[in-house]
């Protein structure tokens, strides 16, 4: 890794090298901006979260979890897998059901 990053500095140059890092954290900032909205439209009064200041990855909580709730997890899950499978660019996620 140190190698790589080396021979890019000295392609770039230093300035070239971190603009190019802020245009990947800026990249990678929206990501996780938009997988956000998504929880807290799907999830957001079933469950709590923290957002990531470094990295686009969520651990949630979920709040209570009695019969009620795991019906309404299940309909807002359903939606919510759905729009993030679909909104992934891998092409070997599989798309989660909840029935």
């Amino acid at each position: 890794m140190q190698a790589i990053t080396l021979a890019l500095v000295e392609k770039w140059g230093y300035e070239g090298f971190t603009t190019h890092t802020e245009v990947v954290a800026e990249f990678y900032r929206e990501k996780r901006d938009t997988f956000e909205k998504a929880l807290q439209t799907h999830l957001g009064d079933l469950a709590e979260w923290r957002t990531p200041e470094a990295g686009m990855f969520f651990w949630w909580v979920f709040l209570q979890f009695g019969l009620q709730n795991c019906m309404s997890w299940a309909y807002h899950a359903r939606y919510f897998l759905d729009w993030a499978t679909a909104a992934s660019p891998s092409a070997n996620v599989r798309k989660a059901s909840v029935s």
